[in-house]
């Protein structure tokens, strides 16, 4: 009986095994909501006055600053096998006066499951295709992505990788800063040693001032499963400067007791990226924008290091050239997790450069999350 139904028994078994993945969803999150969180303090001990507002930097009058660095609120619901939910709700302490400390909702989103295997994103949401591709390392940022705007975000996958469109919109009181963000990219995963994505994005001003176009193309060959090395050349259509970098990423395991960033990146003059001022950044908020009347270089050298559960260290050097400034950046960190949730960190940061800065900043970092 068993050979004679042997068709209809696996279409059968098919079907049963496709409703029982449902049934399993529908269980696990429909009903009910999650919830998560993040507390982050930081507490900053400076000697130079700085005029910047925190949570970046001391602020005026002191040279001592205890901040509320992040506090967030995460929320998740499944509506259905088909339909997610997730929003954030957030604050972040500007010191003093709270001026910012009220909180508000600023991620509130839809993941939908379209036909045709296609995802769909719709809300306001965060869209980051440079730290999906592993582009950059710690607090640093993205050259053009790493935006949060309201609007759509499309992701197909095929064999080879996926494709990835999106369309926003941003209001603003003047009509003339009105904008819609487009663009699209494929990735290709050739096969476990070699994938390249070419990138695409408008920012579209509806003829009141000039649009402004960025191209990128970045690549990635694995020569092991812990050593990598990437590339990323982008071009500014409307200034036409361009912007590239070279990384090599070695995961901890190669070494056995630390991992190593090996960055080196070059921005030319006028390279106009409006998004992120500040791709390299670090504790003393000393960061160093694009689009300047003279080319930079950076050297980013980042190594963290897992020594159990309970221990870890970081150290980074960062160098940057221009001709009217030239900078340089250690930093040196401990970390110590209490519990699995909570941690606790000390940094030790300094920085000084040919214009005549030279600071030095301890932070001790306080950081759950649940």
């Amino acid at each position: 009986l068993v050979v004679e139904f042997k068709d209809e028994l696996d279409a059968l078994g098919v079907k049963v095994d496709e409703l029982d993945s449902r049934v399993a969803v529908l269980e696990e999150g429909v009903g009910g909501w999650k919830l998560g969180g993040e507390f982050r303090f930081d507490a900053k001990w400076g000697d130079t006055q700085k005029a910047a507002a925190p949570p970046y930097s001391l602020s005026g009058g002191s040279k001592t600053d205890f901040t509320m660095s992040r506090y967030r609120l995460h929320f998740w619901k499944t509506i259905d096998d088909k339909v997610k939910f997730y929003g954030r709700y957030t604050a972040a302490d500007s010191g003093a006066t709270m001026s910012n400390g009220a909180m508000a909702w600023d991620r509130y989103l839809l993941t939908v499951s379209m036909p045709w295997d296609i995802t769909m994103v719709v809300g306001l949401y965060n869209m980051d295709w440079e730290a999906d591709d592993g582009l950059y390392v710690g607090d640093n940022d993205a050259f053009v992505t790493d935006l949060t705007e309201r609007g759509f975000h499309f992701t197909k996958d095929f064999s080879m990788g996926k494709f990835q469109w999106f369309v926003n919109h941003v209001e603003t009181s003047a009509t003339a800063n009105e904008y819609y963000r487009y663009g699209a990219r494929v990735k290709f995963n050739f096969n476990e040693q070699f994938s390249l994505a070419l990138n695409y994005m408008n920012q579209d001003f509806f003829g009141v001032t000039a649009d402004q176009k960025y191209y990128w193309a970045n690549a990635q060959v694995n020569f092991t499963p812990d050593v990598a090395v990437k590339a990323a050349y982008y071009k500014d259509d409307t200034s036409s400067a361009n912007a590239w970098k070279a990384i090599v990423d070695v995961n901890q395991n190669a070494f056995g007791f630390t991992s190593l960033w090996l960055e080196y990146a070059q921005i030319d003059a006028g390279f106009a990226n409006t998004f992120n001022t500040a791709a390299y950044d670090w504790i003393a908020n000393n960061s160093y924008g694009f689009g300047g009347s003279a080319d930079v270089t950076v050297w980013n050298i980042y190594a963290a290091q897992k020594w159990n559960d309970k221990w870890t260290t970081w150290v980074r050097y960062v160098k940057i050239d221009e001709a009217a400034r030239d900078a340089k950046n250690w930093t040196a960190a401990v970390k110590y997790f209490y519990t699995p949730a909570l941690s606790f960190e000390l940094a030790y940061d300094k920085y000084d450069s040919s214009a005549g800065t030279d600071e030095n900043l301890i932070r001790f970092r306080t950081y759950v999350s649940f």
